[in-house]
């Protein structure tokens, strides 16, 4: 159930720039991102139940976060990846199940932006938001 609707937010997402607007609510932001006890927190093939985890959170504590789900080609098998982007003191911030420390985007489209945080996947042909 979770892939359908992974698969159909992709679908019907939005894949131009991120609509980071409004107030930077973000007071411990970056606690939040950092927290050790967020589902799926370094551990491996768990990005998408990690970044649902950390964009509630983060909404909850009223910081502006998009979920992005991007896809790379790596050789002849196609990857994907899911991350939380936010925005702190008028920076936006990216951050997955595998990093400890949050990395400073510049802004840009989605697909500007997933190609900025995984450098090896230079290869992104797809990445979107998935809507609340």
């Amino acid at each position: 159930m979770k892939l359908f609707l992974i698969l159909f937010c992709l679908v019907f997402g939005a894949c131009s720039s991120l609509p980071f607007k409004g107030s930077d609510y973000s007071k411990g932001a970056k606690s939040i991102a950092q927290s050790q006890d967020l589902v799926g927190k370094f551990e491996m093939y768990q990005c998408y139940p990690f970044a649902k985890d950390l964009h509630t959170r983060l909404k909850e504590a009223g910081v502006v976060s998009r979920l992005v789900v991007y896809y790379w080609r790596s050789g002849l098998k196609v990857r994907g990846h899911a991350i939380v982007l936010y925005v702190d003191n008028g920076k936006i911030y990216g951050m997955d199940n595998l990093t400890y420390t949050p990395r400073i985007f510049k802004n840009g489209k989605v697909l500007d932006l997933a190609r900025q945080f995984d450098e090896g996947a230079s290869t992104v042909f797809f990445a979107t938001v998935i809507k609340d």
